[in-house]
């Protein structure tokens, strides 16, 4: 594109931004839930309902399924920065600082933080968020099959990025209506039919037909939808209930207090903008398309019956993000409006912050399995024999802190841990198939029956944890120490 070009400089800027951002990310080198089962035996993604994310690694690894990381975090920079620019464009902004920190949450939200860790999967996430954008953003009818074909292919990559879609068209509507653009509810409209198209269509090709309806946990949760009745209306309002109150248990009351002003705030512009057009429907679209935004941030998980609200689920936050920041600037004026810098003195932080507690996690995790890895060898452990994990490997105090006061990035570390708890048990295969050892690990409830053994009778005792044998069966209990609380 010519825009790209004559404005080249502020590519490069959001580029080298964007990869400053998570260069942390980088240092840790760390292998992210998913990561450690690919890395060990390469698995494509078509099974959990993403057969483009195939297509696209195929393509940038040249048919080798090998890790590409860093390669792939950079090519997530270079996506999300080419979607910032057509950001800036779309909603008419100069291209200058500030509207740089305008658009940069669409990769600065900490939400996104987990999405970035994955050494594989977040190239996929990024590519799936530009052509959720640039769907957006093309005009005209000639083009509408071109973009239905944009929003399936990003579904295929990646699904959450729906919530992007539909999130940006009405960040769109609100920048056309403020600069009077005559088709701006017809552009809207089109957009959001255009998007129900595209899920239909994934939804009989990729989950219907290509999968056959398989019956992996994602595609489950993709198929059980609330009923159009009563009951799914009363669901409904029961997932928003929901994810406020994940909201408010994982985040600090005053990060809330900041995001409810500054929502209240941008309300004042709308209704000091609303006479800018006599259409009253526009009108009406006007003033409920900040809390369309807002309802974005988890989407079409709100229509779901049983899913979990993962950080990583919830990336339309972005968007939200820069939703605020394009009325808070209309607030500020003159100089004042660097005050937009502040937000990123805590980005960068909880970045820089973050990626020092992966390494510490990576470094605390390998140490350790080096050191079960060696006793269960001495017991003669081989392959396809069974390992319980009982209890949990408890993680170090600088993570326990960090987590503490960012709640919402404790899931990434659960997960992330030496144990079997949810989807752990995927990062500790990998860890005993880095160690050359292919064992079995059973469920949690089914080495309950050897609890008593292992706390009192154990095999191998350490001060963090017990080992005990019984047959082919080797059990691990770790020795938690319960932080006790004043009464």
């Amino acid at each position: 594109m010519v825009f790209f070009y004559k404005n080249r400089n502020s590519f490069f800027i959001l580029l080298g931004l964007s990869i400053f951002y998570v260069f942390p990310l980088i240092l840790a080198n760390v292998y992210f839930i998913d990561d450690m089962s690919r890395v060990n035996k390469f698995q494509y993604w078509s099974y959990i309902g993403r057969p483009f994310a195939d297509v696209l690694y195929t393509i940038i690894s040249l048919g080798a399924p090998v890790d590409l990381f860093p390669l792939t975090t950079i090519l997530s920079c270079i996506f999300i920065t080419i979607a910032l620019m057509i950001l800036i464009k779309r909603m008419n902004m100069k291209f200058n600082i500030i509207s740089y920190l305008i658009v940069l949450p669409v990769l600065c939200s900490p939400l996104f933080l987990e999405n970035l860790s994955y050494r594989f999967d977040s190239v996929f996430m990024a590519f799936s968020i530009l052509l959720a954008i640039l769907s957006s953003e093309i005009k005209g009818k000639k083009y509408i099959v071109i973009k239905i074909l944009m929003v399936f292919v990003a579904l295929g990559m990646y699904q959450a990025s729906i919530n992007i879609y539909f999130s940006v068209c009405f960040l769109f509507y609100i920048s056309d209506y403020k600069n009077s653009h005559p088709n701006s509810a017809k552009n809207l409209l089109q957009s959001i039919l255009i998007a129900i198209i595209a899920y239909i269509l994934y939804y009989v090709l990729v989950i219907k037909l290509y999968l056959n309806g398989g019956e992996n946990f994602y595609i489950k949760g993709m198929k059980e939808n609330i009923p159009f009745n009563l009951d799914g209306l009363i669901l409904f309002f029961k997932n928003i209930i929901t994810i406020l109150a994940n909201f408010y248990f994982h985040f600090s009351f005053l990060y809330l207090i900041v995001l409810i002003v500054l929502f209240l705030i941008s309300y004042i512009f709308i209704f000091k903008n609303i006479r800018l057009n006599k259409n009253k429907l526009n009108k009406i679209i006007f003033i409920l398309s900040p809390l369309a935004i807002a309802l974005c941030v988890p989407g079409i998980l709100l229509f779901m019956k049983n899913i979990a609200y993962m950080p990583r689920m919830l990336i339309a936050t972005s968007i939200f993000i820069v939703f605020l920041f394009y009325y808070i600037n209309a607030f500020l004026k003159g100089y004042w409006k660097f005050l937009l810098v502040l937000p990123y003195l805590y980005f960068f932080s909880l970045s820089y912050s973050y990626g020092a507690s992966l390494s510490i996690m990576k470094t605390y995790n390998e140490y350790l399995f080096t050191q079960i890895s060696y006793d269960l060898n001495n017991l003669n452990i081989k392959d396809d024999d069974n390992v319980y994990l009982l209890n949990g490997a408890p993680m170090p105090s600088q993570v326990i802190q960090f987590t503490e006061k960012n709640k919402f990035m404790e899931a990434p570390f659960i997960l992330n841990s030496f144990g079997n708890d949810a989807g752990a048990n995927i990062m500790t295969a990998g860890l005993f198939e880095f160690h050359n050892l292919n064992i079995n690990i059973p469920s949690i409830f089914e080495g309950q029956k050897y609890i008593d053994k292992v706390k009192d009778n154990p095999t191998i005792k350490k001060n963090l944890y017990n080992i005990y044998k019984e047959n082919n069966d080797y059990v691990i209990w770790f020795n938690k120490k319960e932080l006790k609380t004043n009464q």
